[in-house]
């Protein structure tokens, strides 16, 4: 069951997808919280981007806030696989 806010420090995983950039927030007890944003293919780092804005909105907090209790950040993408798989 998902707490009303995380408890700090939080670990985030993202993957950059060629449609969409999702986010995986666990909390230091163990909760989680999943985020979704559209991929930006032309430059991926704007998908990260949306999905730690998104992420904050929704958790009413500031993104530096978001981020300074972030201890730990996953990041992975299907990008490499996609080109080859797409030639």
């Amino acid at each position: 069951v998902r707490q009303a806010a995380p408890k700090s420090p939080w670990r985030f995983g993202v993957d950059v997808g060629g449609t969409f950039t999702d986010m995986v927030l666990r909390d230091d007890a163990g909760a989680l919280w999943v985020f979704k944003a559209p991929s930006v293919p032309s430059d991926p780092s704007q998908g990260v981007k949306s999905v730690l804005d998104i992420a904050a909105a929704e958790l009413s907090l500031t993104l530096p806030t978001l981020l300074q209790n972030c201890v730990l950040f996953f990041h992975g993408s299907t990008i490499a696989t996609n080109t080859i798989l797409e030639k």
